[in-house]
């Protein structure tokens, strides 16, 4: 997700899950976050729960500016949790699935998720 502003880029990008051919190995989402990507992250998670959505993507990356965000004070509380979460959330069902993913400026998004595919692997290993 790149640059414009928010309404504009909300009209570019919100919906996009529905028009990516199934097809689609490999997917980045770059730039700064917003709100508007907030909301639509939802149905981005709600779409990556589904196996048969996008069933040849085998690669995803996030490239966001969260250090910088999370230090603005413009921010809510609740919008820093959001953009904490939403992300990690998308990346975890996406990983669940076998997917690779890559997390830049959002060092402690990837430190979750190491963690919890970790937790993952030694629950498996041990039955």
């Amino acid at each position: 997700m790149a640059g414009g502003s928010a309404p504009e880029i909300c009209t570019t990008l919100c919906g996009l899950y529905d028009s990516i051919p199934n097809t689609l190995t490999s997917l980045s989402f770059r730039g700064p976050p917003s709100s508007y990507m907030l909301d639509d992250l939802d149905m981005w998670i709600e779409k990556a729960n589904n196996p048969r959505w996008l069933p040849n993507l085998k690669h995803t990356s996030f490239d966001l500016d969260l250090p910088n965000v999370l230090d603005d004070a413009d921010w809510s509380q609740d919008l820093k949790e959001k953009l904490d979460d939403k992300p990690f959330t998308l990346l975890l069902v996406l990983g669940k699935r076998g997917h690779h993913m890559g997390v830049a400026g959002c060092h402690h998004i990837q430190q979750r998720l190491d963690s919890a595919f970790e937790r993952t692997s030694v629950v498996s290993d041990e039955r």
